[in-house]
């Protein structure tokens, strides 16, 4: 009995290593990350008491930073190291925003200050997001 992988022609395998690399390509995502942290804030953030509120205000972070990066993409589809990637401003406020918010119970914050700062990063990522679109956009036209 043969096995599968021996019925495979040379360009049928080839076609197989293409995906399975596209494949690891894409757990290099931010938005992919950010989405499933996002995910299991939601799932599981009261069960790790954390403040409903809170979870929800740092949920709507990541959703604009999740936007607000399609946006850009949908500008100009860049590749970037990783390493340029990690230096993302909206990023950064991503992560530290959504820490600070899902946070803001156990820091003692009023319900409104944890809005507010939801609010304030949120507001920064859409900007940033416009501008690094509207940048990659001039750029484009150009070239």
């Amino acid at each position: 009995m043969r096995t599968p992988d021996l019925d495979l022609s040379l360009w049928d395998k080839l076609k197989l290593i293409k995906n399975h690399k596209t494949m690891l390509a894409k757990l290099t995502s931010r938005k992919l990350w950010a989405a499933v942290v996002g995910a299991f804030l939601s799932a599981f953030g009261q069960g790790l008491g954390l403040d409903p509120a809170s979870v929800q205000w740092a949920a709507s972070i990541l959703v604009a930073y999740i936007l607000g990066e399609s946006h850009v993409d949908g500008v100009i589809q860049q590749t970037k190291a990783l390493g340029q990637k990690l230096l993302s401003r909206k990023l950064w406020a991503a992560a530290l925003g959504t820490t600070l918010v899902a946070l803001g119970s156990a820091l003692d914050l009023p319900e409104s200050a944890i809005q507010w700062l939801a609010t304030v990063v949120i507001t920064y990522i859409g900007g940033q997001s416009y501008v690094d679109a509207k940048k990659l956009s001039q750029q484009n036209a150009a070239q």
